[in-house]
């Protein structure tokens, strides 16, 4: 009798449960990343109907001939989500807006909550994700450095030059001594640049004469909308049109860019009329597109800080490197072996940090503002980020740039206008030392900066020179060249990150140490340079040192070789 009550009690207290989890679970609160549209992050990728055996399948040639050139491997991220993923989603009755392979989810659509309930419980859901609600970090937590408003300036040194820039636009280009490069003849062919932004209406305006020439022969190659899944661009905001033609402007006496005759992706990830954090996803997923063509560089010229839905505001926690969705997604763009230059954000007023993301990207060029006459825009935005680094890295104009507007030339202010000037020129200097990855270029244009040995907050390394760059980088082309028994260790100073590379007489395993001053081990570990197709290792464990003096060690089976770098901020 008492076992049949006691069954007939558990029986009742099953129900009980059942009923009070699934009001639990009515009751979940499911935050919207825009009106009516959620992100839905996957577990893994299983059931792929794609294999990183087979990365033809979902990467172009150009996109795998640039991680060959630089020694990266494919590998899972590269991997779009798993279609069986999607198709179940749509089963249960929710529209699917768009993807991230890197991010891993999916932005679904729907007005019934109800559904949300079951797509929390499939298996291969990890999260219907929630804000980080993560506090402010405090200044007092941040080491301030000393701040220093005015740059070393740099004069002009060429008479006659390749191009006629006119008055303004030749100032942006001397400013980097760019027409070096120019008149070199490294005008940006062959670099694929994509640029991420609101729209680009005006492109095709006739009386926006910026664009007569990459239209006239074909130099824009891709188009594609994520915000309305289309493959129009010529639409919603002027700004994108803005920042394409200070790149690739063409007018002689009047308007020459940084880069006339690169190639270009124009792609809409920014949504104007709203500031939602679903544009972070709209940037993954475009700068994954990037990536699959091929595309050389990504120009940023957006950034993130507060949103229309307030429990999405990021804090400046946040603004660590590697925390909000974009700033991850940008990290990954850099690791594909692309170069990312992204503007450091207008918000010099406020009390800094304030920089916006993913300028605060570990493995970003991030570019603030400058008057024509090399002093500090003060709406530029200033470093350091939650974890303490230097940004921006470097400056160019950006209060008073000369750029197309819709219908005439003029200026405009922002440091999405700095960036294009340094994103145009990074692709002149790419063109001039094509074997360089992007790392190498990255490190050369820090390098080349005129504050690279004392760093600030407000002006990161300073204003870049770029007829230093390149001699920094064919440098080390002739280092390379000319010691076939030695291991090239670059930059040196270097700032976060070590880069080496191994010539083909090296032995295939080797063990890498560094060491302080005293001794102490501070990094090991083996590599075997058979699974590196240029064998490059690069090495950003040390980013957090204090700046000095190290010992690097390279063990192989018949060799010890020892030399001194230095790490510097």
């Amino acid at each position: 009798m008492w076992i049949f009550k006691k069954q007939i009690i558990n029986y009742l207290l099953t129900i009980l449960f059942t009923i009070i989890s699934h009001s639990l679970l009515l009751c979940q609160d499911y935050y919207q990343i825009a009106p009516g549209k959620y992100w839905v992050e996957f577990e893994d990728k299983n059931n792929n109907t794609f294999s990183i055996n087979q990365p033809h399948e979902f990467l172009s040639n150009r996109a795998i001939e640039r991680r060959n050139r630089q020694g990266i491997s494919i590998t899972l991220n590269d991997l779009p989500v798993s279609n069986s993923y999607i198709s179940t989603l749509q089963d249960i009755g929710v529209q699917v807006i768009t993807t991230s392979k890197w991010l891993n989810g999916a932005v679904i659509a729907t007005d019934d909550t109800d559904l949300l309930d079951s797509i929390t419980n499939l298996s291969f859901v990890a999260q219907i994700a929630t804000p980080n609600n993560s506090e402010s970090q405090t200044d007092s937590k941040i080491d301030k450095k000393l701040r220093n408003n005015k740059f070393l300036e740099f004069n002009s040194f060429k008479d006659h030059d390749y191009y006629n820039y006119g008055i303004y636009a030749k100032m942006q280009i001397n400013m980097h001594h760019g027409e070096e490069l120019h008149n070199a003849g490294y005008r940006g062919q062959d670099i694929l640049i994509a640029i991420l932004d609101g729209g680009f209406f005006g492109l095709y305006n006739s009386n926006n004469l910026s664009f007569d020439s990459i239209i006239a022969n074909g130099q824009i190659k891709f188009a594609r909308d994520f915000v309305e899944d289309t493959n129009i661009v010529n639409v919603s905001s002027t700004h994108g049109m803005s920042v394409l033609s200070i790149i690739c402007a063409n007018i002689s006496g009047t308007f020459i860019g940084s880069a006339p005759e690169a190639d270009f992706a124009l792609i809409r990830t920014e949504d104007a009329s709203a500031e939602n954090i679903i544009e972070e996803i709209f940037w993954a997923a475009g700068a994954e597109y990037a990536d699959s063509i091929g595309a050389d560089i990504i120009n940023v010229s957006l950034g993130y800080t507060d949103y229309d839905i307030p429990e999405w505001n990021h804090t400046n926690q946040d603004f660590d490197g590697n925390t909000t969705w974009i700033s991850k997604a940008a990290n990954i763009a850099a690791e594909k072996g692309m170069l990312v230059v992204v503007a450091a954000g207008n918000n010099g007023t406020s009390p800094p940090p304030n920089l916006g993301a993913p300028a605060d990207s570990y493995n970003v060029l991030s570019v603030g503002a400058l008057q024509a006459d090399s002093i500090f825009a003060d709406f530029s935005s200033q470093g350091p980020t939650a974890d303490g680094r230097f940004k921006p890295e470097v400056m160019s104009v950006g209060k008073g740039t000369y750029l197309q507007h819709n219908n005439a030339t003029g200026f405009g202010n922002g440091t999405s206008f700095s960036t294009p000037i340094i994103t145009g020129l990074a692709a002149c200097l790419w063109q001039a030392n094509k074997n360089a990855s992007s790392y190498e270029i990255m490190d050369a244009i820090i390098s080349s900066a005129n504050l690279f040995y004392n760093p600030n907050d407000s002006l990161g390394y300073g204003i870049p020179n770029f007829y230093t760059a390149n001699k920094i980088l064919k440098d080390i082309e002739k280092q390379k060249n000319e010691n076939d028994n030695q291991i090239l260790a670059f930059p040196n100073p270097f700032t976060h990150n070590l880069i080496l590379r191994f010539n083909q007489t090296i032995y295939n395993k080797v063990n890498i140490s560094i060491y302080n001053v005293t001794g102490q081990i501070l990094f090991c570990k083996n590599y075997n340079l058979n699974n590196l197709p240029t064998r490059i290792i690069r090495i950003d464990e040390l980013k957090n040192e204090i700046n000095g003096i190290y010992i690097l060690k390279v063990e192989t089976k018949d060799d010890i070789f020892t030399t001194k770098i230095i790490k510097t901020e």
